[in-house]
């Protein structure tokens, strides 16, 4: 019986994971602005032309922990994986909106694996890796650095390990953008982005909070605070008893060029769950590297 917990926990991980890229309907973001910070300010908007081409390079890891009755288990690791996506802007409307088109031009697993698990996992998920290569997708982003739609095709015999595999790329790139406030702000400017997601039958809210700390030649950075909460629910595992998170990255990016800012950005979530009349604890830690 534990046995079968411990899988279903690390399905439903990774599946929080994956899902938090499609979120709910209507579930846009709401801004809110804490402190305009020092003047000069200036309205921070992305601009794009189109034909604009880049590359961006993606490494994500994911970790997970999961205790069972007070014992921990023992959990498949994951190694850490490194994608390379070639950009391209299609188009931008009169609201500013910029449509992208991306192609997965590489894929593969970073050799800073040590241990005989990962490195047995590793070859494992080669193959995987390797079939997503060619695939290709699109993103829409407002000229204020908010996701809106991620789209990244499918093979028509995927599996469901190679679909979960598409879904946490989708999520580590809304989960790596950076959206800006809508009144004009200077250097030390906050600002507070909500959102609420419905991932693996979990439905959480997160509160992000950015501080501006440069701001020249239409380049900014940011770094960021993000806190995820979920109030108890049943779930298709189970009880969801309770849920907590929190995050941090810091970002660079350029107003002029409405690539994909490059930083990192890491997230931990702590779930309670009960099943089967056991409690179960299950810990997900996800980080994201971008840059060009």
């Amino acid at each position: 019986m534990t046995r079968v917990l411990v899988v279903s926990a690390t399905a439903l991980g990774s599946l929080f994971i994956a899902g938090r890229a499609a979120g709910s309907p209507g579930d846009g973001p709401t801004v809110e602005l804490l402190d305009p910070g020092r003047a000069p300010h200036q309205k921070l908007r992305l601009t794009a032309k189109v034909g604009q081409h880049f590359q961006t390079v993606m490494a994500l890891k994911m970790g997970m922990r999961v205790v069972v009755g007070g014992q921990e288990q023992p959990v498949p690791p994951f190694p850490t994986m490194r994608f390379t996506m070639d950009q391209a802007v299609t188009g931008v409307d009169a609201r500013g909106d910029i449509q992208w088109k991306f192609g997965i031009i590489g894929a593969e697993i970073l050799d800073d694996e040590q241990d005989a698990g990962s490195r047995t996992a590793a070859e494992k998920l080669r193959p995987l890796l390797k079939s997503l290569e060619g695939l290709t997708g699109a993103t829409v982003m407002t000229d204020r650095g908010e996701v809106t739609s991620v789209r990244l095709e499918e093979p028509a015999q995927a599996s469901a390990q190679l679909r979960q595999l598409i879904g946490q790329m989708k999520a580590s790139l809304k989960q790596a953008s950076t959206v800006l406030p809508e009144p004009p702000v200077g250097l030390g400017a906050r600002w507070a982005v909500k959102a609420r997601h419905v991932a693996g039958g979990v439905t959480s809210d997160s509160r992000t909070v950015y501080l501006l700390t440069a701001l020249a030649g239409g380049r900014y950075q940011v770094k960021t605070e993000t806190k995820i909460t979920a109030p108890a629910q049943t779930i298709a595992a189970g009880e969801l008893v309770s849920l907590t998170g929190k995050g941090e990255g810091e970002m660079t990016g350029d107003l002029r060029c409405a690539a994909a800012p490059r930083g990192k950005t890491s997230q931990r979530v702590t779930m309670r769950l009960r099943a089967t009349g056991q409690e179960m604890e299950m810990e997900i830690r996800t980080a994201v590297l971008l840059g060009r």
